[in-house]
């Protein structure tokens, strides 16, 4: 009896703690799941528009590094800015409530992560780490997102920018 007894409680241990997992797992997709369909709801608003930033200075419609991005959208609200972010081991974002002076104001979309890269697809199909154009308001042609919670599986998602991705350059 005490061996059945104990053998219960061993697979009841096994059973919660495999059911803990799995709803961290699936906590996790959630998260990402959701920063996915903000980020294709922004990149596919993106404007090949800069602005300014708080001293006046031009920036580029986009910008962005391997832990970060921000980039010009326009939306039936109007035009802003908006930037995603690692800080630590939570990956934020926001937006600014208009284009010309103000930064986006970030806060936590997804905490415990591991690491967080982006990407940026040219013109010419070639990915690059960072995106710093000659061309201020070049877009990519997408972005490539890869996000690793703590203790999960990396999760890489490529969403394209709005049509039209990389603009012209400017007539001389």
């Amino acid at each position: 009896d005490e061996r059945k007894s104990l053998a219960g409680v061993g697979l009841l241990r096994a059973s919660i703690t495999t059911q803990g997992a799995v709803q961290d797992r699936l906590t996790h997709i959630g998260d990402v799941e959701r920063l996915r369909a903000i980020l294709a709801s922004e990149l596919g608003a993106a404007q090949p528009r800069g602005g300014r930033d708080a001293n006046g200075n031009l920036r580029p419609a986009m910008s962005g590094s391997g832990e970060g991005i921000a980039f010009t959208v326009a939306t039936s609200e109007g035009v802003h800015r908006f930037a995603l972010a690692r800080d630590g081991d939570a990956i934020l974002i926001g937006q600014s409530d208009r284009l010309d002076g103000a930064e986006p104001t970030l806060a936590p979309l997804i905490r415990e992560v591991a690491s967080l890269r982006l990407r940026y697809r040219a013109a010419d199909g070639q990915w690059l780490d960072g995106w710093q154009p000659d061309n201020p308001p070049a877009l990519p042609k997408a972005v490539e997102l890869t996000v690793e919670p703590r203790g999960q599986a990396a999760i890489t998602i490529r969403l394209p920018v709005a049509p039209d991705g990389v603009a012209d350059e400017p007539a001389a």
